[in-house]
């Protein structure tokens, strides 16, 4: 099995979080959750974004929070074009939050993962060429890295307007 990996992710969100440390002790879930709501609109309304196709990658963004008190919190977009949700996509994301959890389980720190839980969404991610088709005008690759990068000033003011103080 081919494994993808997305390029650039560790540089880009290490600045991320270099930046956040100051408040990292100060993170709340409601900052966290309008991070995810924010930066899933931007993949859905912001060039490039997802490509469509079923529907089923656009259906499994995730998002994970580990909030201050430890507790954990696993949503889904529940986003699907007529809502359907196929026995693949549900398989598939139970996968992710259940490898969410143990890595979750090991942070003493508040934090987030979010992303697309469809095991064929770092392929779509990573595709360049010309005659690709996305499915969509607009959409195309680094759908997902180009938000984390254009928006890290964004992402970080929604996290410090909702930090405790």
């Amino acid at each position: 099995m081919k494994r993808f990996k997305i390029k650039g992710i560790e540089k880009v969100m290490g600045n991320l979080n270099k930046k956040a440390s100051s408040i990292k002790k100060k993170l709340t879930t409601t900052g966290f959750i309008r991070v995810s709501i924010f930066f899933q609109e931007q993949t859905e309304k912001t060039s490039p974004i997802t490509p469509l196709d079923t529907g089923n990658l656009r259906s499994s963004y995730f998002t994970t929070i580990k909030d201050a008190d430890g507790s954990v919190i696993n949503k889904s977009s529940g986003f699907s074009p007529d809502n359907r949700v196929t026995a693949r996509h549900k398989q598939n994301q139970n996968a992710t939050v259940s490898t969410m959890q143990s890595v979750v389980g090991a942070s003493t720190i508040p934090f987030m993962i979010f992303g697309f839980s469809a095991n064929y969404a770092m392929a779509v991610h990573e595709k360049t060429g010309k005659d690709i088709n996305w499915g969509r005008p607009s959409s195309g690759p680094n759908f997902f890295l180009n938000h984390v990068k254009n928006n890290q000033s964004k992402i970080l003011k929604i996290l410090r307007q909702n930090a405790k103080v």
